[in-house]
């Protein structure tokens, strides 16, 4: 699933939530605020927020937050009962899993999309209806697409 095929309300302002910050997730949160979202960006890691556009970060439109996907406490800090859609994009497959159904079952975000590279394990989330999305293969189709193979 592409964000192009996310399918979310025009009118009114959105939320979103990303789990992780890295390159991927600093290009979305960008992408998303040019939509019109509010975009809350949580980590661990305070030295990772350094991807995020600082002119976004700056305008309160990108909101970066030291804290831990999985906890209740820290989501709640990222408006989870406000939010339409969840990225969970975090280097750790497990942890992406539990955020998506921590966004799923307890706060009901109608949109979850999650990073899990590891294909057993995005086999088995798919099944059980998770939107996983594994980046490997991913960037594999599209160096192969345009090595022309």
């Amino acid at each position: 699933m592409s964000m192009s095929q996310i399918t979310r309300p025009l009118m009114g302002p959105k939320n979103a939530i990303i789990i992780g910050c890295n390159i991927l997730s600093s290009s979305l949160a960008s992408s998303l605020v040019e939509q019109g979202d509010k975009v809350y960006v949580l980590d661990p890691d305070d030295h990772t927020f350094d991807w995020l556009e600082e002119a976004k970060v700056e305008s309160q439109r990108i909101v970066p937050i030291v804290g831990d996907g999985s906890s209740r406490k820290d989501l709640e800090r990222a408006n989870a009962s406000d939010t339409d859609l969840l990225l969970a994009l975090s280097e750790d497959d497990i942890h992406n899993a539990l955020v998506a159904q921590i966004a799923k079952h307890t706060y009901q975000t109608r949109i979850v999309v999650c990073r899990i590279d590891d294909r057993k394990l995005h086999e088995m989330y798919t099944a059980i209806g998770v939107h996983a999305i594994n980046t490997a293969d991913i960037s594999s189709e599209l160096f192969l697409g345009t090595a022309g193979n």
